[in-house]
């Protein structure tokens, strides 16, 4: 669909608020297993997942893609998986993937460069009550949390 070819092109609110965000995924993650050689599988339970206001699924698209482009990065993952659920009106997002990991603790307590992209995910859902957790180990691969609850909306 052309909202779908708007998101390859770059991120479009509008394009995200005609497809919603399970179709944005979706479609990001075939485009980057595509692109990178890495194996994406995707799962979302639609009908579970709500839609919430297009400025608020942009800003959890945009997560979601950084999440991806870490994994397929720096993160060298063979294979990703994520899963897209519905929990309580909110939205629960799950990526996971089996690369090099890495030491949370270690990384957000050094300098600011080294934790700047994982900083600018949480501070992307800050406004709308959001969170994302990052689970890894060395050799262990990584898995990116993102939840975002029911309200979603942007406060000013």
């Amino acid at each position: 669909s052309a909202a779908l070819r708007q998101l390859s092109v770059g991120l479009r609110r509008s394009a995200i608020r005609d497809v919603g965000l399970c179709a944005a995924l979706r479609y990001e993650a075939t485009a980057m297993g595509q692109k990178t050689g890495v194996e994406i599988s995707f799962w979302a339970d639609q009908r579970a997942v709500p839609r919430m206001p297009a400025g608020a699924e942009s800003r959890i698209f945009r997560v979601a893609r950084a999440a991806l482009q870490n994994a397929v990065g720096p993160g060298r993952a063979g294979s990703i998986s994520i899963s897209v659920a519905g929990v309580d009106g909110g939205v629960h997002i799950v990526i996971e993937d089996d690369g090099v990991g890495f030491d949370v603790d270690a990384v957000m307590a050094g300098p600011v460069e080294a934790r700047f992209g994982l900083t600018a995910m949480q501070e992307q859902l800050r406004p709308l009550g959001g969170v994302v957790t990052f689970n890894s180990s060395p050799d262990l691969g990584t898995v990116v949390g993102i939840d975002v609850p029911a309200a979603g909306t942007e406060s000013s």
